[in-house]
């Protein structure tokens, strides 16, 4: 700890922010940590967590931390405290749930503005009693918070789509690592010259701001939502092959998901490969589609169809599977995805671990999770990957892992060639690294 003692720290922000000692959520503001098994596991966590009520709170709380030299960690939901850092304990864990809720719902432009703890899923059930959804299909929606969620660019299967929150987000507000609140971009959707604000914070981490509030672009619900699941009694080949061919026709797809054996038999009972098509339309588009797949899918065996309410509850199975210690991120070209899954089986198989994995045939993004709790393990199963990507245009990253883990292993790869570029950014923001410190690509 900083000579700064922790009963300081509580009594000054206490006295800041006018907290009188409750319990949280109840009204304390200001906390010491409960040290636990799990906070030890994966560390990005605090000595004291901070529960700022509003933007002004999240203000003074930043402004006291740089003022006294501390470091801070901004939280959601805490789905991501296995991404990136070597930093066990900041000063202050600064807990965003208690900074939620609808500020405003332009029904007829389709843009909401919303808290940054409001949950993923709390935004969905508000915004379909309007005939309306936010395109995102990021994991573990119950717990994902909108600002976690952007802070870290976390998408899904549907982003071939829908895009990313690159895409969907038109404005925010954003406090800096001194205190300094930021407005970027708009509540409405509209062309501007100079460059995207908004862009330079999405996917940051929390480390260049903390973002309060949000702007972002929703869609109408789908009349018609469909899902066909394909297995491939020969292999991968066939599934990329088919895809191909659906990229290249006049259909629109939601999804073209690949899942490996092991993940297609726990949702779909099949041990196969499996593609995953996924459909939104009007009931007459939809049904098109359906026909020329049906048409069109050569030796791939249809395994079921589900349709609207059913498809909607196996995507929310799948948003679930990503529980595993160790977690991959592979970013690879579109006709490489089936050769990453294949690599990957063959690298689990000769280790020994067992692995659930996917990837978007259409997005070139798949994830491994290592369902195997040696870290040696896994370290040499990350070895591998990284091996077998050398060879190809892509990358891979840690996205998830115990801290031990994460201290040991270069979790970003290896350094880009405009990491200057990203320091000087942290630099410009942050000068005295107070947010999130050595969370990042390259240790910013």
């Amino acid at each position: 700890m900083k000579s700064t003692s922790e009963e300081f720290i509580i009594a000054g922000l206490n006295q800041l922010l006018g907290g009188e000692g409750a319990q949280p959520p109840a009204g304390e503001l200001v906390s010491k940590q409960v040290s636990s098994d799990a906070e030890k596991l994966w560390g990005n966590s605090g000595r004291l967590v901070v529960y700022p009520r509003d933007e002004h709170q999240v203000r003074a709380v930043l402004g006291y931390a740089h003022e006294h030299a501390l470091t801070v960690i901004p939280e959601g939901g805490g789905t991501k405290r296995g991404l990136g850092g070597t930093l066990e304990q900041a000063d202050l864990l600064m807990s965003l749930k208690q900074l939620k809720g609808v500020v405003e719902h332009s029904v007829g432009d389709l843009i909401m503005t919303v808290k940054a703890g409001t949950t993923l899923a709390e935004i969905q059930s508000v915004l379909a009693q309007n005939g309306q959804f936010l395109p995102l299909d990021a994991p573990f929606p119950e717990r994902s918070t909108i600002g976690g969620i952007v802070a870290s660019n976390a998408s899904g299967p549907k982003r071939l789509r829908y895009g990313s929150c690159r895409d969907l987000v038109v404005g925010m507000r954003v406090v800096t690592a001194d205190g300094t609140l930021i407005r970027s971009g708009a509540k409405v959707v509209k062309n501007v010259a100079g460059y995207d604000m908004n862009k330079l914070f999405v996917g940051s981490l929390g480390t260049l701001g903390v973002i309060t509030e949000l702007h972002l672009k929703l869609k109408p619900l789908p009349a018609k939502r469909s899902l066909l699941l394909l297995a491939s009694p020969k292999g991968g080949a066939e599934i990329w092959d088919f895809s191909r061919r659906i990229l290249d026709s006049h259909l629109e797809p939601l999804t073209l998901e690949v899942l490996n054996p092991r993940l297609a038999e726990r949702l779909a009972g099949v041990s196969r490969y499996l593609l995953a098509v996924g459909l939104e339309d009007v009931p007459k588009a939809v049904a098109a589609q359906e026909s020329w797949i049906r048409q069109n899918r050569g030796e791939l065996e249809e395994t079921e169809v589900l349709h609207d309410a059913e498809a909607e509850a196996w995507w929310n199975r799948f948003a679930v599977i990503g529980t595993a210690p160790f977690a991959l991120k592979v970013g690879s070209l579109f006709t490489d995805v089936i050769p990453v899954l294949e690599a990957a089986e063959q690298a689990a198989a000769a280790l020994g671990v067992n692995i659930v994995s996917h990837g978007g045939t259409g997005l070139g993004i798949s994830r491994i999770y290592v369902e195997h709790q040696e870290a040696e393990a896994f370290s040499a199963f990350y070895q591998a990957m990284r091996t077998f990507m050398a060879q190809r245009e892509g990358y891979v990253v840690v996205e998830s892992a115990p801290f031990p883990v994460r201290r040991q292993l270069a979790v970003w790869g290896d350094p880009p060639a405009y990491l200057r570029l990203l320091k000087g950014i942290k630099q410009t923001l942050d000068p005295r690294n107070v947010l999130n410190p050595g969370r990042f690509v390259g240790g910013i």
